[in-house]
């Protein structure tokens, strides 16, 4: 874990880099302290990619420039490539946000991990829209960024349970694959250790190949498919940790962390001033 010294000084680097940043200077009042620590973490406090993370969601990866870099990709993907998509969206209104459907495991993996879970079955595309969906799990993901990663965590574990994920599901999440991809996996500080899809259909398996073809080679060889053996998800993730929907011991309230879906509502005024 970087010191305290350390986290401060990146810190203060950070924010000069994006003062002088021709694309991230305009968002330099609005980005807060545990967000830009979020991906000076994932990016073991080297400035120049931490800033390509921001500029494209808001920059690439070796070197001070390289942490700008992703910076840099984390605010284009909301703010110019799928701003269209996400701007009409607010945490404190989205009603799916109140629901299971993206959470945080209170309790760290045996390998020190936080476990991010998204339940596909709380959601209906006849009453919250695919766009939506999405923006609700960057609402909690952002809040993730800030929350988890700000604490220096060994990285972030993802569950995606597919129980009742029929044909009019996939129909409609299918043509915002991209916008997904794009979205959770190419502009964040830090890709997760693991994917583990649970409750997965034969639908499912049908489209992993084309998935796995939009993702990079590395967190293709992190996924772990389970089906309905829930004991072989507990190889990884065991059961005392877990809620009942995922075969652990725990009830909903007990196995995931509210402030998580709390501190996300909260956010207004972050997304007020991204996309004003």
């Amino acid at each position: 874990m970087a010191s305290q010294t350390t986290h401060d000084d990146s810190l203060v680097q950070l924010k000069l880099k994006i003062r002088e940043h021709d694309k991230l200077a305009p968002f330099y009042e609005i980005f807060d302290d545990p967000f830009l620590l979020g991906f000076l973490q994932g990016k073991k406090f080297q400035v120049e990619v931490a800033l390509s993370c921001v500029s494209l969601g808001v920059f690439t990866a070796n070197t001070f420039t390289e942490k700008i870099a992703t910076l840099e990709k984390y605010m284009n993907m909301r703010t110019v490539k799928y701003r269209k998509e996400m701007s009409p969206f607010r945490p404190s209104k989205v009603a799916l946000l109140d629901t299971d459907f993206a959470q945080m495991l209170r309790h760290k993996d045996p390998e020190g991990r936080y476990i991010a879970v998204l339940n596909t079955c709380t959601w209906t595309p006849a009453f919250c829209s695919v766009a939506e969906s999405i923006a609700v799990t960057h609402f909690a993901l952002d809040e993730g960024l800030r929350r988890y990663f700000y604490l220096s965590p060994d990285g972030v574990v993802l569950i995606l349970n597919f129980k009742d994920f029929p044909l009019s599901k996939m129909m409609a999440s299918f043509p915002y694959l991209m916008q997904t991809v794009d979205l959770a996996f190419k502009c964040l500080p830090a890709s997760p250790k693991a994917l583990h899809f649970v409750n997965e259909n034969a639908l499912i398996h049908t489209f992993l190949p084309l998935f796995r073809k939009v993702i990079s080679n590395k967190i293709g060889g992190r996924v772990h498919l389970h089906s309905t053996r829930l004991e072989s998800l507990h190889e990884h993730v065991p059961p005392n940790i877990l809620p009942k929907s995922l075969g652990g011991t725990l009830t909903d309230a007990e196995a995931y962390d509210s402030h998580l879906i709390a501190g996300a509502k909260a956010n207004d005024a972050f997304y007020d001033g991204i996309w004003p």
